[in-house]
């Protein structure tokens, strides 16, 4: 037989025997002689090397008719049955002495049951005795090692297995080797135990793979393996270092009850179904970073003994970490929660880090207890619940943003035409013949619907889905975050907190055109005007940048009013400084404006102008006192305004 009929099956789920150079009149031999040895390789062939097929699909013997069916049975029986000598190993796996393992490597073998061929007698455990190292073989149909009890090295490297493997209750004294194995049915390792390193990498399981109730003494290496069907490690255990990387997992993940009692890493990890890991415990150092949950993750009553590492992580469904405990550091940076994020009970003992991660869902915080840790540039796109059970005063939450509002393109156009219509129909009233207080009054009543179009364009869309529950637990949320902050000396959150309460407040009462119009206009304005000017007393920057603002403002409005009046500007640009000087005397001098007589209206013709008229003899005519109220309510703007830097500084530095 050349090299060139080799067979398909030897190439994907075992070694080509020939491989070692062997022809067809060769494995003859090695049939009648029940084994042959290869010089070259000094491997061991026999009858379950042949294939079932050659490649141009004629019978080999194994698959002949005219060959006894028992032949292959009675050869594995034989094997089965021989004495296991001791092997010893160096490190590194080396072997020091004769091999005297079954020598399975490239073999091809149909159902195979341990408790049916082997005639070993059973050690204390009621396990079978075996010795194997089945590298690049293939098993197709079922096999079972079930309570078998692997002495030594046991060898599964690229082994494929078509039908189910069954490990059950088995036992491996020494190193398992599956790395790069396939198995294309159900693999059950259920009860096995491991004693030292058990190598699955780039082990692909496409059927169910059961290691529920396993034992994992040494290093457990699951690198770049890929299960297909559900995984169950359900009250397994690790006792050394668990590693998982790059691992992909496209059926459910089930971890619940087992014990990481070594360091693990899940980093870089594929959840494409339900991952749980209800109940389970990590006794040392856990990494999740940048691992995809595609569906729910569930982490309910999970213990965290030291550092655990979530950042970069993306939930696509809902987590839940709901009565989990946290004993060391938590980091869950730039993490993107796309479900509701559940984190009710939660106990945090040491540093706990949210920075950068974006909450699309409700983030539920409810009872929990956190000490020490960081919410600095968090996003909160629907519902924050932070009734928690204690909070620390060295809990920080620069940055952070609740219920953000979008643009115009989810705007409820509708609702929204209603206002924008009474504006522009005020408007062109007072464009036309009207004037005087009638002009005034639809000036004003144009400028309030169009002001309340403008509010309803910021806060109507978001608001659409929002019901009042929502916001109303929102709100409540805050208020009791905000008193939880004031007992824990937690300014900086107390005030956060204190401004988000308020906002929602507001939002809940703008929600409906009814509420925004006619409910309580004057509070809900005072709350806008209130966030604009000071961030509701959190920002010392924002009143005096007003004050500039109004400064500026106002003094153009000056400038171009008493040219409408007909005053004649000074052809050197001092009538701009004169505007700036009567604006800055109406913030930095209030209500100087009201004086019949001052200082200023002496060299500043352009505020004498407009307070008293064009000529040789003052007068108070209409425009005088319209400036006079004018600049009154700067004054008092200003005062606001200052009055609203003072409490931002008072807040800040904490001054009683």
């Amino acid at each position: 037989m050349s090299p060139e009929r080799a067979s398909p099956v030897c190439r994907t789920i075992g070694a080509a025997p020939w491989e070692a150079g062997l022809t067809e009149a060769e494995f003859l031999i090695a049939v009648e002689q029940e084994s042959w040895v290869e010089h070259k390789s000094q491997k061991h062939f026999t009858l379950m090397h042949f294939p079932p097929k050659w490649q141009d699909g004629s019978a080999t013997l194994k698959s002949d008719p005219g060959a006894p069916p028992d032949t292959l049975v009675e050869l594995l029986r034989a094997e089965l049955g021989r004495d296991i000598p001791s092997i010893f190993f160096e490190s590194g796996s080396r072997l020091k002495g004769a091999d005297h393992r079954l020598q399975w490597q490239g073999a091809i073998l149909p159902d195979l049951s341990l408790l049916v061929l082997s005639r070993q007698t059973r050690d204390e455990h009621g396990r079978i005795p075996i010795s194997i190292k089945a590298n690049s073989a293939g098993f197709s149909g079922n096999i079972s090692f079930k309570s078998a009890s692997f002495s030594d090295a046991a060898e599964f490297w690229s082994v494929g297995f078509s039908s189910t493997a069954d490990f059950r209750d088995a036992s491996f004294s020494g190193d398992a080797i599956f790395e790069n194995a396939d198995f294309f049915d159900r693999a059950d390792f259920d009860s096995t135990v491991f004693s030292y390193y058990a190598d699955f990498r780039g082990v692909n399981l496409s059927g169910t793979a059961y290691f529920a109730s396993a034992t994992f003494s040494g290093t457990a290496d699951f690198r770049r393996a890929g299960f297909s069907g559900t995984a169950n490690f359900k009250s397994s255990g690790f006792s050394d270092r668990a590693d998982f990387r790059e691992a992909s997992y496209y059926g459910r993940a089930d971890f619940e009850s087992t014990t990481f009692e070594g360091a693990t890493e899940f980093r870089g990890v594929g959840f494409s179904g339900v991952a749980s890991f209800k109940d389970v415990k990590f006794l040392d150092t856990v990494s999740f970073y940048s691992v995809a949950f595609s569906a729910s993750a569930n982490f309910i009553s999970t213990k965290f003994s030291k550092n655990a590492n979530f950042g970069s992580a993306g939930f696509s469904g809902d987590a839940n970490f709901t009565s989990v405990n946290f004993l060391s550091d938590a980091g869950f940076d730039n993490v993107v929660f796309s479900g509701n994020a559940l984190f009710k009970s939660a106990e945090f003992a040491g540093y706990v880090s949210y920075n950068g991660a974006a909450f699309g869902g409700t983030a539920n915080f409810h009872n929990g207890t956190i000490q020490i840790g960081s919410f600095d540039d968090v996003r909160f796109d629907s519902a924050a619940i932070f009734e928690l059970g204690d909070i620390g005063e060295s809990v920080g939450f620069d940055g952070t943003r609740f219920l953000e509002v979008h643009g115009l393109v989810r705007q409820a156009w509708g609702v929204l035409l209603v206002p924008v219509v009474l504006s522009a129909v005020s408007s062109v009233f007072a464009a036309s013949e009207v004037s005087g207080v009638w002009r005034t009054l639809l000036l004003l009543i144009s400028a309030y619907f169009a002001f309340m179009a403008f509010v309803w364009t910021i806060i109507g869309g978001s608001l659409i889905a929002q019901g009042d529950d929502g916001l109303l637990a929102i709100q409540i949320s805050m208020r009791k975050l905000r008193q939880i902050a004031s007992r824990s000396l937690n300014v900086e959150l107390e005030s956060l907190a204190h401004a988000t309460e308020m906002k929602y407040s507001r939002l809940r009462s703008g929600k409906t055109l009814s509420r925004m119009l006619v409910a309580k206009p004057l509070e809900r304005v005072s709350s806008i005007l209130y966030e604009a000017f000071a961030d509701y007393g959190r920002s010392i920057f924002r009143p005096f940048l007003w004050l500039f603002i109004l400064v500026g403002g106002m003094a153009a409005a000056y400038f171009f009013w008493a040219q409408s009046i007909g005053f004649q500007m000074p052809g050197d640009q001092s009538g701009v400084w004169m505007a700036l000087e009567f604006s800055w005397s109406n913030v930095f001098r209030p209500l100087s404006a009201l004086s019949t007589h001052n200082e200023l209206q002496d060299h500043n013709e352009l505020s004498a102008a407009l307070l008293h008229g064009i000529g040789e003899t003052p007068v108070i005519n209409q425009t005088g006192f319209l400036v006079r109220v004018v600049a009154s309510l700067q004054s008092v703007l200003a005062l606001v305004l200052g009055f609203l830097a003072g409490l931002a500084i008072r807040r800040r530095f904490q001054i009683n």
